[in-house]
Parts: structure tokens; sequence; C-alpha cells
């Protein structure tokens, strides 16, 4: 992945929650989804532009975790989560720009996870 065994990722910079320190406290699950939420989703930006970001959070969230960082891993992969499990099947272009593959392909990724309860993240 990388180019030398040694080289490690640098985490990403964006929606970073500050590092934690004794006197701050760790964010909740639902302040956490919240942030994962937060300008995710505009309905006038292409599908291509979605599927890229679902796949770059998804990136992000493991680059996160391998650094210690939870709660930034966290909201990195309910962000594409959502993408890929909300948000890409409503988008105006879903059915026209994905082949049938592509969309049992996400179908499956819906399926793996197993039936949703409550709401998205």
């Amino acid at each position: 992945m990388y180019a030398t065994p040694s080289a490690t990722p640098t985490p990403p910079n964006y929606a970073q929650t500050p590092a934690r320190t004794p006197s701050r406290r760790p964010a909740s699950i639902g302040e956490l989804a919240e942030r994962a939420l937060d300008n995710l989703w505009d309905d006038r930006k292409e599908l291509k532009f979605y599927l890229r970001q679902a796949e770059q959070y998804r990136k992000d969230g493991k680059t996160f975790a391998a650094h210690g960082d939870h709660e930034n891993a966290f909201v990195s992969f309910a962000r594409a989560a959502t993408l890929v499990l909300d948000k890409l099947p409503t988008h105006r272009d879903y059915r026209t720009m994905l082949s049938d593959k592509h969309r049992h392909n996400l179908g499956l990724v819906r399926g793996s996870l197993g039936p949703r309860r409550g709401a998205p993240v």
C-alpha cells in the first residue's frame, strides 16, 4: 500500500476531534453520530462524487484506527456506511449510472450488515 514497509500513513485532518487529554471526556456515540452526519449529503452533487467519498471515508477510518484515533475512525466509518447504505440508493442517478451488478454489490454490503434498526449511524 505504501512505498516502504516502514512508512505509516498520516491521518487525514478533516473533521477531527482534538486529541484526548485527561480533562477532555470521550465523545458519546450520539455526539460521534451527529458529527458523522454533519454536511454529509447534498442532492446537487454527482453520484460519482459520493462513491469516491465513501471509499475515501473508509480509507480514512482505517488510517485513524491504525493510529489509535478511535473517535475519528468511528466518524469516518459511519460516514462511509451512511453514504453506501442510506444515501446512495436515494440519489437521482443511482438506477441509471450504476449497472445491475454494481447495485447488486452495494446490496450485498447492505445485506451483510443485517437488518437495520432505527436511524442511520
